[in-house]
């Protein structure tokens, strides 16, 4: 009878806990946080959104313990600084995690990047980015933006 108990936990627990899917090297997309979750567009190298997958930046992801990890692109560490996501070293060791599954509002089966309990980004723009637009900056959203609220999502290249 305990065996089963713990057995049904331990299910249970790997069912509500998605995978440390952010690791190895990987593009970031942005995925609409409503509707259909569409895919739209990617971060650059710099952290800043796009729409043109020509401009996409390679990622590393590094486990760092807990179910954590650090980013990384070609110009250096990824962070939050203030609300706004960056990419260029100045900030070593920024740890991020996956949303839980058991939390609201996330992608179901889509595991989506968190830093503490915040995850929702958005840019002060009305639109998405287009393929010939130049790369928006990001910040986690007040919901008091004009455009969509977007989660960022892990293409591994690996």
């Amino acid at each position: 009878m305990r065996s089963l108990i713990i057995t049904t936990l331990l299910t249970l627990i790997t069912l509500t806990t998605p995978a440390l899917a952010f690791d190895g090297t990987g593009h970031i997309r942005l995925r609409w946080q409503e509707g259909d979750h569409a895919d739209l567009g990617c971060l650059t190298e710099t952290g800043k959104w796009t729409g043109n997958d020509n401009l996409c930046g390679v990622f590393t992801a590094t486990p760092s313990g807990n179910e954590l990890f650090n980013l990384s692109s070609s110009v250096g560490d990824c962070y939050v600084y203030g609300a706004t996501f960056l990419c260029d070293g100045g900030q070593e060791g920024f740890q991020f995690g996956v949303w839980p599954a058991y939390w609201p509002n996330g992608i179901p089966d889509v595991p989506v990047l968190r830093w503490g309990q915040f995850g929702v980004m958005a840019s002060n723009e009305r639109v998405a980015p287009g393929v010939a637009d130049a790369p928006q900056e990001l910040h986690l959203t007040s919901y008091t933006e004009p455009g969509k609220k977007v989660w960022l999502t892990w293409k591994g290249l690996e």
